[in-house]
């Protein structure tokens, strides 16, 4: 029996954490069709989506939509490709492996609104404030 390769790239609908990957269970399920909120409602009366693809740095590569974007959004660990295709933005593909984007123009008019980048923004100042949180409380001392 040959030994299975570890994945160079896994896909999900919204996104999948390193320790999910070839697993199944309803919480994975659901982090991959949905991805993880915060409990808020963003302007258009939305689920506020924790951006997970901030902070992971798995050994494979994520390729995972459900958070629209203008363009998608590369990072060494993940790549965005939901680029609102219904809302009029662009078709965006990926090619594996290699991560090769494609897009197409949409035929459904004009493309998404500019204010759902402003919660994006959002989530990234969010993501960037837990970051600061668990480095501070790595570096306080612990009581004794």
């Amino acid at each position: 029996m040959r030994p299975v390769k570890a994945a160079r790239e896994a896909v999900a609908h919204a996104g999948l954490k390193e320790e999910m990957i070839g697993r199944g269970s309803p919480a994975v399920r659901a982090f991959a069709l949905y991805g993880e909120t915060n409990g808020e409602i963003d302007e258009f009366g939305l689920p506020v989506r924790i951006n997970w693809a901030a902070d992971y740095r798995g050994k494979a590569a994520i390729v995972y939509g459900h958070t629209p974007r203008l363009e998608p959004e590369r990072s060494r660990w993940a790549l965005g490709i939901d680029t609102s295709c219904v809302n009029g933005g662009a078709l965006t593909a990926c090619v594996l492996p290699g991560r090769e984007i494609a897009r197409a123009a949409s035929q459904h008019g004009k493309p998404a609104a500019q204010p759902r980048q402003q919660s994006l923004r959002r989530q990234d100042a969010n993501a960037r404030r837990r970051q600061l949180d668990r480095q501070r409380q790595a570096v306080q001392p612990v009581a004794n």
